[in-house]
């Protein structure tokens, strides 16, 4: 230490000057042609009709095919030498991070206690039209979050119940099946707004094949950041980056942008249906709490407010309709600290009420609610 002192009080150094002999922008650790050959990577994935990415994990993908002998660069290092040739572009993330944790949103909750780490989210994508055809055409995003991820685009020809369980079908036998599948509160997932106790065709299908059923709060698509943002990576990537003159080049098209975005996220079925043991009859919402009044605050499912303390007014809860016991408990998720040091989160109960599913409603919900009280 007291060299090190001795030597910065030294007069005659010369801090603004470098001696150590080494040129700026060398690299240190990559001096063999690896700049070279991440951008012909590049280039190569730029020029291919069949690949849809470019980008720091593609170009790492496609080394490691093309030299599997050899150490991948790191994303950080193929990032700036993409930078350095101007071929990045930067994406506009938004402002709003934190906001979420600050209002209580059970996203931990969802995804690792409800979901165990298998979360499906699904949402349909704003129409898109053909020029010269006035018939919109409507895609649908599936995007899996969890220990396995996956983009997946389909095109629907109607926007009902129907059509999105031979979709959803498709995607459990085809790909896997999640423990749990979050979506808005479209009527095509939820049902008729105006019945609360309402259990529609699309939820009836998810818990018949053991897949609890979450929805998220209205008006607050952030809630769904996942399939949003896949919802932006189709338009930047796909819709827009081509002309389609009908749906015969869309679908095939569609499917080559499947098949490498499955590639780009080194995605891998899983080799056997990984059942849920914990499965239970249970449907979630994820609601805000509003004010009421002055000393009363609520959340709605439906057309039902359930009154809550005002104290808890515009943080997020859990709801929690246990359709075997038909009773609505709602949670707040609250962060603590574990033993060993690290974040933690636990639930709170705030209220819990009866909440009878509706007799009035179809009769495949009445049959439902029958064979779980025999």
């Amino acid at each position: 230490m007291e060299t090190v002192i001795k030597w910065t009080k030294n007069e005659n150094l010369c801090f603004e000057k470098d001696k150590r002999g080494w040129t700026k922008d060398k690299p240190r650790k990559y001096i063999n042609n690896e700049e070279k050959k991440i951008i012909n990577i590049y280039h190569n994935l730029k020029n291919d009709p069949l690949s849809f990415f470019c980008g720091a994990t593609a170009i790492a993908n496609v080394w490691k095919r093309i030299y599997p002998s050899k150490p991948v660069p790191h994303l950080r290092f193929i990032g700036r030498i993409l930078k350095k040739h101007n071929l990045t572009k930067k994406i506009d993330r938004g402002k709003n991070k934190g906001a979420s944790r600050y209002l209580l949103y059970p996203d931990y909750t969802i995804l690792n206690n409800i979901g165990k780490n298998s979360l499906l989210e699904i949402d349909y994508i704003g129409q898109k039209f053909i020029k010269g055809q006035t018939e919109p055409i409507n895609f649908l995003a599936f995007s899996l979050r969890g220990k396995r991820t996956l983009k997946y685009y389909v095109r629907t020809r109607f926007l009902t119940q129907d059509e999105l369980m031979q979709h959803l079908k498709y995607f459990f036998n085809t790909y896997e099946k999640p423990v749990a599948c979050k979506m808005d509160n479209a009527f095509v997932f939820f049902g008729p707004s105006s019945k609360g106790k309402f259990l529609s065709k699309t939820v009836l299908f998810l818990l018949s094949n053991n897949v609890i059923p979450i929805f998220t709060a209205p008006r607050k698509p952030w809630n769904q950041a996942s399939v949003e943002g896949a919802g932006s990576i189709f338009a930047r990537k796909f819709w827009n980056r081509f002309h389609f003159n009908n749906v015969l080049e869309i679908d095939k098209k569609l499917g080559e942008f499947n098949f490498d975005y499955m590639r780009y996220l080194n995605y891998q079925s899983p080799d056997k249906t990984e059942d849920n043991s914990d499965f239970s009859y249970c449907v979630y919402f994820i609601r805000k709490v509003y004010e009421k009044d002055k000393n009363t605050g609520y959340v709605g499912i439906g057309n039902e407010q359930i009154d809550i303390d005002s104290s808890y007014i515009n943080l997020f809860t859990l709801c929690e309709w246990n359709l075997e016991k038909e009773t609505l408990s709602i949670y707040l998720q609250r962060e603590g600290v574990s033993d060993n040091g690290k974040c933690s989160f636990h639930l709170k109960l705030i209220k819990k009420i009866t909440f009878e599913i509706s007799k009035g409603s179809e009769v495949k919900a009445v049959d439902f609610y029958m064979s779980l009280n025999r």
